[in-house]
């Protein structure tokens, strides 16, 4: 998974994710370096389950979201999709961007390869893209609220 990731971030010039989970992994760096794509990169904080030295990382970065309340259920996507003009590629399985999910866990994931005009792709692009919306831009306040309601439900 963390590799397939790698170099989907180096040969794609658009990123869209929508991730429940994520924590700062060795992937982190690589993708913080590709921010600049970033159109649409979402990642849920539901259960304290993020890693804030992540949230931390995407403070002020544009086009980056975290969903902190989502009505009626939890957001719990694992979407990785990419594009360059007409062509597009996805990623979808169980693998959050974990330490766990990019290398430890027994995950099990699809890579997709196309263009916009598949219709799997075009709606895994518009799935991050919708998922964003639900979110909110990552800020120094919001980044420390979130570490410090992470830091009380570890002590519990």
């Amino acid at each position: 998974m963390e590799r397939s990731l790698e170099a989907l971030l180096a040969e794609y010039d658009e990123v869209y994710w929508a991730v429940a989970w994520g924590t700062a992994n060795s992937l982190s760096g690589s993708l913080l370096s590709h921010s600049g794509k970033f159109r649409a990169v979402t990642f849920g904080l539901s259960f304290a389950q993020t890693d804030p030295d992540l949230i931390d990382l995407f403070v002020g970065v544009p086009g980056c979201y975290v969903v902190s309340e989502f009505p009626g259920g939890t957001f719990h996507p694992k979407v990785y999709a990419f594009r360059s003009g007409e062509r597009a590629a996805a990623i979808i399985g169980s693998a959050n961007f974990t330490r766990g999910g990019m290398g430890n866990n027994h995950e099990a994931s699809i890579l997709i390869a196309g263009t916009i005009n598949d219709q799997v792709l075009a709606d895994a692009l518009a799935y991050a893209a919708r998922s964003a919306e639900l979110g909110n831009s990552v800020t120094e306040g919001l980044a420390l609220r979130y570490r410090l309601s992470y830091e009380l439900a570890a002590r519990k």
